[in-house]
């Protein structure tokens, strides 16, 4: 689970399955998985089960990319 810290940070992981905590709830969550699509100035668009969230960075508490497990 490797964190992520800064903007730099997640230019990187864009195409993986990230973890986010907000330190307030956006749109009813405070905690969010999904595909990091985009990294923008202010915020990050994250694709997940509930569709394309923004999460503007001064809301993220913490991140880390989320192992992805292949038990096939």
């Amino acid at each position: 689970e490797r964190p992520l810290h800064t903007q730099h940070h997640f230019a990187h992981a864009v195409g993986e399955v990230i973890k986010v905590k907000t330190y307030g709830p956006i749109d009813g969550s405070k905690v969010w998985r999904g595909s990091l699509k985009e990294v923008q100035e202010n915020y990050i668009v994250l694709l997940t089960s509930m569709g394309l969230r923004e999460i503007p960075f001064d809301q993220i508490a913490q991140a880390h990319v989320s192992p992805q497990f292949d038990y096939s």
